[in-house]
C-alpha cells in the first residue's frame, strides 16, 4: 500500500475512531493517524487487529479537503508491539479504503 501520497505535518496530532466487530457486538478503538493517502492509511493503535478485518473509521476532521469523515476499510497488515515506542500506541495498522461509509 502506498502511504506516501497526501499527508501533512500535523497528521500525528490527528485522532481517529475505529469500529469493528460482528453483528452481535461492536468494538471501539481509538488510533493516532500516522500517514494517509487516497488508498488508505497507517494508524498507531493500542491493540493488534487481524489482517482482513473490516473496519469503519471516523476522522474528527476531513482528510482530503472534502467533507467526508467516515471510511469503510480493511486491515491489510499489522506490526507490533513496537519496542521503545509510545506506551499506548505500540501497534501499527495498515488499512485500505473500501468505499465511503454512511456511519
Amino acid at each position: 500500500m502506498d502511504l506516501t501520497g497526501k499527508s501533512n505535518e500535523n497528521v500525528q496530532e490527528t485522532m481517529v475512531a475505529v469500529t469493528f466487530g460482528h453483528q452481535s457486538s461492536t468494538h471501539l478503538l481509538f488510533a493516532r493517524l500516522k500517514y494517509f493517502s487516497q488508498e488508505g492509511m497507517c494508524l498507531e493503535t493500542s491493540s493488534a487487529l487481524t489482517p482482513g478485518t473490516r473496519v469503519k473509521i471516523r476522522s474528527y476532521q476531513p482528510l482530503f479537503g472534502s467533507s467526508q469523515k467516515h471510511y469503510d476499510a480493511v486491515i491489510k497488515w499489522c506490526n507490533g508491539p513496537i519496542d521503545g515506542h509510545d506506551v499506548v500506541y505500540n501497534f501499527l495498522l495498515g488499512v485500505n479504503f473500501i468505499s465511503p461509509s454512511n456511519l
